[in-house]
């Protein structure tokens, strides 16, 4: 993102771990993972499930092919 890429995160391609309590409460691996998700795509990236950029890759991909 800082170097001007178009940063893609592949939400369903990725996990986390449960996180103890440090003094401010523990989360779960899926509060985690969501409230990651949340400032990717808040932030820095455009937050995408893997089928999704599946098919936006294949739909590229038949564009370049039919030039």
């Amino acid at each position: 993102m800082f170097r001007n890429y178009r940063v893609v995160f592949l939400s369903d391609a990725t996990a986390t771990y449960d996180y103890p309590d440090r003094g401010f409460g523990s989360m779960a691996a899926a509060e985690v993972h969501h409230a990651a998700l949340v400032v990717l795509a808040a932030s820095t990236a455009h937050v995408t499930s893997v089928d999704d950029m599946k098919t936006r890759m294949s739909s590229r991909s038949n564009v370049v092919a039919g030039s």
